[in-house]
């Protein structure tokens, strides 16, 4: 897979389409996308077609996906057809969920238009849909040719859009600590300016090659993969929770409320330093909006967290983080600890594991 920052690499999109072969170029594109996006594209494109779907989460579902079946089959797609999907992490997901799977198989390539789709979702190969509102239940394993990144792009966001992306990046700046760098990924991420132009280059590479390297050794989760939930397995309970009760908040939002509660089940088992819980703590703390959660909302985040795909035997997995670049993917946690770490997180016992 390639992957490639307009306008500081030197192949292009526009190199990159003009040296494959294909019998159709189709663009696949959300209503928000299309409008704010794909005219920023468009020039760079050759002859193609587009196809259109609603945006939003709620709209990542088998009802999509057969509409873009249907609507490939009406454009006499065949497997020579190359599908480029124009979009946030709910494009680039069901985009290569319906590639994979229309005619056993067609290419496709991505162009991410969030931060949090150029730094995580785009790269890896992880495709899929919701089942009514638990994340991902239905997917393949399938890369994309190549991922796009226009920076520009960005600029269509709201705040709180790009701060999604950025708990991604922070996420992988915690787990690619190997090698011997003790920490120094994490602290220099941590640190740095998400507003910031080299910062924000410098967090989507280090992503890229830290989850390309873990794809390229276990492309379908066997084993080491499973350090990139970190964050997940209580932030997508959260993400379906509020996407339920109508109140949807963006998945990178969830996965860092997420990485919070976990941390404080990690710290009070005593298996992570106060310091790294600290920081962990901080970061967080400081530059993300707190997901709203009512005690109400509590038996639907257990209801979900037993949906979770890493769950075996009854037992709730877990990518639990230790340290920076240690992690116990093998992990599982209890709902009376999820119950814990929420209150915590909800401020109700805030300071209370930090005396």
């Amino acid at each position: 897979m390639q992957y490639r920052i307009e306008g500081t690499d030197e192949s292009t999109i526009a190199d990159w389409l003009s040296e494959q072969k294909y019998s159709q170029l189709v663009v696949l594109a959300d209503t928000n996308t299309r409008a704010l996006c794909l005219p920023k594209l468009v020039a760079l494109l050759p002859e193609h077609s587009v196809l259109e779907i609603e945006a939003g989460e709620q709209h990542k579902n088998l009802e999509t996906a057969q509409l873009i079946w249907h609507q490939l089959a009406g454009l006499k797609a065949d497997r020579a057809t190359l599908l480029l999907c124009v979009g946030g992490g709910m494009v680039t997901d069901i985009g290569g969920f319906t590639a994979s799977t229309y005619l056993r198989g067609i290419r496709f390539a991505h162009v991410p238009t969030t931060l949090l789709g150029m730094a995580d979702a785009a790269i890896g190969g992880k495709t899929g849909v919701d089942l009514g509102f638990a994340k991902n239940m239905v997917g393949s394993f399938a890369m994309p040719e190549a991922v796009f990144c226009f920076p520009a792009m960005l600029e269509t966001l709201a705040e709180e859009e790009v701060m999604a992306g950025w708990a991604e990046v922070l996420k992988h700046s915690l787990i690619d600590e190997g090698n011997g760098t003790n920490g120094k990924i994490w602290k220099q991420t941590r640190q740095a300016e998400v507003w910031n132009q080299e910062d924000l280059l410098a967090g989507l590479r280090m992503s890229y090659y830290c989850k390309s390297k873990i794809v390229a050794a276990d492309p379908k989760e066997q084993g080491l993969r499973k350090v990139l939930n970190v964050g997940h397995t209580i932030g997508h309970a959260l993400e379906s929770m509020c996407l339920a009760k109508g109140t949807p908040v963006p998945h990178g939002m969830a996965i860092a409320a997420g990485m919070m509660c976990e941390a404080h089940i990690a710290f009070a088992r005593g298996v992570m330093s106060e310091a790294v819980f600290y920081d962990i703590e901080e970061t967080i703390f400081s530059s993300f909006v707190a997901v709203e959660i009512g005690p109400e909302d509590m038996e639907a985040i257990y209801g979900f967290v037993m949906q979770d795909k890493k769950n075996r035997d009854g037992q709730i997995g877990c990518a639990l983080l230790h340290a920076p670049g240690k992690v116990d993917v093998e992990a599982t946690i209890s709902l009376e600890e999820i119950g814990a770490a929420i209150v915590w997180y909800r401020g109700e016992e805030v300071g209370a594991y930090m005396d």
